[in-house]
C-alpha cells in the first residue's frame, strides 16, 4: 500500500446503539485494531467527513503498522462494516463506514456466532444474546404501547369532533 495514497472518508449515520453493538458483539471478531479503526473513522466530525486523509493519519493515530492497518481494514470489510471504492484516475480510495447489523441480524449469522463462541465462550454468547434480544423486545413493546396510545388519542379527537 502506498503511503502517498489519499484516503477519502465517508460515513453512515452511526448511532450510540450501533456503537454498543460494535463494542460488545463485533469486537471479538474484529480484534482490537479493527474496532479501533472503526471508532476512529466514526469519530471524524460530520464537517470533516469528506476530507482527505493520508494513510499516515490512520497509522499515527492508531499507532499501528501498515500491515496491522491492512488486517484491520480487511476485517472491517469482511464483516460488512466498511466498503472500499478505488478511483484509479485520481489515485484515491474512498472508505465508507457502514452500520453494523441489528442484534437479530448478527445472531442470525451462524458462522459469526460459532466464531464468537470460540472467542468468548458459549456462556458469554448466551449472555450477549439475552442482553441484546431483551433490549429489542423491550423496544418493540414500547413501540406497540405508543401505537395504542396514539390510536386512542386519535379516536378521542375523532369522537370529540362528532359531539
Amino acid at each position: 500500500m502506498n503511503n502517498n495514497l489519499v484516503w477519502v472518508l465517508k460515513k453512515s449515520d452511526i448511532s450510540k446503539d450501533d456503537l454498543n453493538i460494535i463494542v460488545n458483539l463485533y469486537r471479538p471478531l474484529l480484534g482490537a485494531r479493527g474496532q479501533d479503526l472503526y471508532l476512529l473513522m466514526n469519530n471524524i466530525d460530520e464537517e470533516e467527513c469528506f476530507d482527505e486523509y493520508g494513510l499516515d493519519y490512520f497509522l499515527n493515530n492508531l499507532e499501528m503498522t501498515e500491515e496491522s492497518f491492512i488486517e484491520a481494514k480487511d476485517n472491517l470489510i469482511a464483516y460488512g462494516l466498511l466498503k472500499v471504492w478505488k478511483n484509479s484516475k485520481e489515485s484515491k480510495v474512498s472508505l465508507i463506514l457502514k452500520k453494523p447489523l441489528s442484534p437479530a441480524g448478527f445472531f442470525a449469522n451462524k458462522e459469526w456466532i460459532d466464531f464468537l463462541s470460540l472467542k468468548v465462550g458459549e456462556a458469554q454468547v448466551k449472555k450477549l444474546k439475552n442482553k441484546f434480544i431483551k433490549k429489542v423486545k423491550q423496544q418493540k413493546l414500547l413501540d406497540e404501547i405508543s401505537e395504542v396510545i396514539n390510536y386512542y388519542d386519535l379516536e378521542k379527537k375523532i369522537a370529540n369532533k362528532k359531539i
